[in-house]
């Protein structure tokens, strides 16, 4: 059975969104001091073998901590992963006792109202319960079910030093170790370009688009606050687009994968930088947050066509830069 007070977040996106999520999960663990499950069916399949690769120095982190942690690895391997000695294994059993199975799981990322015995569950699209998770007043005995992508800085700032602590990016490998080189060789601009996924379907309607003059601008507006010899490193899913199009005022390097890389390395790189340009995409965002230590930090003033849907994106301190309006 599950512990008096336990918080389950269920994981969805990918790396960026997964980080926001992990941040409320710990945000209302603490505030009920309740155990934390971080529950993975919906994750994106690399996002798995992220998890996988480096859940050992995930582990030796977040022994450290009070919470309890338990991790799902996805739909073929039902087990739980114990990440701290004494954390108790949910096991399959379990969670179909409090209606937590696979397909109950896609109900409720559905939307659906699946609710069994005093499980509970709070959808960041929910205005009144997001602003209630923020304001720590969710809790009680029984099981708390976290649903959705909860992007609220004022969240993650409550417990930035608990994720820094407990999120082991990798560090040493061959990609993050050439280029770790070349960011501490000078003061290093992070720059993130995404586009992808972000050209087609419903996301090329819904999210603003960065063109290169935005790029420029954000540098020109980075330089004139920095006084120093400013070096960029563009990190981009189409690095040959960035490579061609994306001119910037000091000395650029764009970052090539010569072989396959987790999205945790390049996001190691973003947060190794002193100072950062990022994309309206949660990867950079964290990025950004993660390796933050007084650096400036420009972001897009519109996220999404329609604008910033929630004030609560950016610190304060973050500085943007106008995204012209889309015709």
């Amino acid at each position: 059975m599950f512990a008096m007070q336990t918080v389950i977040v269920l994981l969805r996106g990918g790396l960026g969104n997964q980080l926001f999520q992990y941040a409320a999960g710990l945000m209302l663990s603490d505030s009920i001091d309740g155990d934390l499950c971080l529950h993975s069916s919906d994750v994106i399949p690399d996002l798995r073998v992220w998890w996988r690769r480096f859940r050992t120095a995930i582990r030796q982190n977040w022994a450290s901590t009070q919470q309890r942690v338990a991790l799902r690895l996805g739909d073929r391997s039902p087990s739980i992963l114990g990440m701290q000695s004494g954390a108790r294994l949910l096991t399959a059993g379990e969670a179909r006792r409090w209606g937590l199975s696979n397909r109950a799981v896609r109900r409720l990322l559905r939307g659906e109202r699946v609710t069994t015995g005093s499980v509970r569950l709070v959808d960041s699209t929910a205005k009144l319960q997001h602003a209630a998770l923020r304001d720590g007043n969710i809790g009680g005995d029984g099981v708390t079910i976290l649903s959705g992508y909860f992007q609220d800085e004022s969240i993650v700032e409550a417990v930035i030093g608990r994720v820094r602590e407990t999120v082991s990016l990798p560090l040493a490998t061959p990609h993050i170790s050439r280029w770790r080189a070349w960011i501490e060789r000078g003061t290093t601009v992070g720059v993130h370009v995404r586009r992808g996924d972000y050209l087609v379907g419903a996301h090329a309607t819904e999210y603003a688009s960065l063109t290169p003059d935005w790029y420029a601008r954000s540098a020109a507006h980075l330089e004139s606050r920095i006084r120093a010899d400013l070096r960029y490193l563009v990190v981009s899913d189409d690095p040959q687009w960035a490579r061609d199009m994306i001119r910037l005022p000091g000395p650029t390097e764009y970052v090539v994968h010569e072989s396959p890389v987790e999205p945790a390395e390049d996001l190691r790189l973003l947060s190794l930088c002193q100072h950062h340009i990022i994309a309206n995409s949660t990867f950079s965002w964290w990025g950004a947050r993660l390796g933050e230590t007084g650096g400036v930090v420009v972001a897009p003033s519109r996220w999404r066509k329609a604008g910033l849907e929630d004030g609560n994106l950016y610190p304060a301190r973050w500085m943007t830069v106008e995204v012209a309006t889309e015709a």
